[in-house]
């Protein structure tokens, strides 16, 4: 399947929304080209260069398909985008002449479950260690989504992109092969985590790249 790329320096995972604020040319006949479509396109987090502007990017080859919810239009041909994530994609190829925008060659990656007994138990774990993390946090913590509670699959890319960790680790969650190994990953870093915020070792917060608006 041919998808759109976005490059970005943020992961996004399915079932998370992404506000974006869209000005560069590229990227505006990018959106231009999805809503006349009524297509999806694809948001791969940035390895190495920069988001606007011109230079060569290196970018991850997993990436998610973002679906726009919502949407407003400048009359200078800016947009205003609410997208959500919709399902993850390995690329297999990368065609930078096609379009103003680089356009992939991808496919669509399962969401393997794992061994449902482990799961279920991980599930509960992560989610209980996860709301005393937010209630660590703070207020600014229990502003946040709430974490699903009978979808293992939705838990984990949900924590994911919630819990304060570097762009890398966040990466490696969402390209986890199970849904049974993104939940033991979330369990070691979350049992970490809340560790530090207990001894008050160091003063975390939700990465702010999560709640502001996205800007490309």
């Amino acid at each position: 399947m041919d998808i759109p790329l976005f490059p970005l320096h943020a992961v996004l995972a399915p079932g998370v929304p992404l506000p974006l604020h869209v000005f560069e040319p590229r990227y505006r006949a990018l959106v231009g080209d999805c809503l006349a479509a009524g297509t999806a396109f694809g948001v791969v987090c940035i390895s190495e260069g920069r988001e606007v502007g011109t230079g060569s990017v290196s970018f991850a080859d997993v990436g998610t398909l973002a679906e726009i919810r919502e949407v407003v239009r400048h009359p200078d041909g800016r947009f205003e985008l609410v997208t959500m994530g919709l399902a993850r994609f390995r690329l297999v190829g990368v065609d930078a002449g096609r379009k103003p925008y680089l356009v992939g060659t991808g496919d669509l990656l399962p969401e393997l479950l794992g061994d449902p007994e482990r799961v279920a138990r991980l599930a509960a774990r992560v989610r209980s260690r996860f709301v005393r993390y937010l209630e660590l946090l703070g207020p600014e913590g229990l502003a946040a989504l709430v974490a699903p509670r009978d979808d293992p699959v939705a838990l984990g890319h949900v924590v994911s992109a919630l819990v304060e960790v570097d762009l890398q680790r966040r990466q490696g969650l969402l390209e986890a092969s199970t849904t049974e190994e993104r939940l033991a990953g979330l369990a070691t870093l979350l049992a970490g985590e809340t560790a530090l915020l207990e001894r008050r070792l160091a003063p975390h917060a939700l990465d702010p790249r999560l709640l502001e608006l996205r800007r490309n």
